[in-house]
């Protein structure tokens, strides 16, 4: 119980980046930026903005995800 609750807390600030925009969206950049082409999003969705790019960058550094 312990390790997945540690697991849960290390995830946290992923599932908050959802609210940069949709889900596929954000998903697809995230893993873009770790350097897996996921393309990009589909019409309607279309993509994020930059400054949530830039939030979701910060976010991967911060979990040492993304260097």
């Amino acid at each position: 119980m312990k390790r997945s609750l540690e697991a849960q807390f290390r995830l946290a600030p992923l599932r908050l980046a959802f609210d940069l925009g949709t889900f596929p969206v954000v998903i697809k950049e995230a893993l873009n930026l770790i350097g897996i082409d996921a393309g990009v999003g589909i019409p309607p969705v279309g993509g994020i903005t930059p400054k949530a790019k830039e939030e979701l960058k910060e976010i991967l550094i911060n979990m040492g995800l993304l260097t």
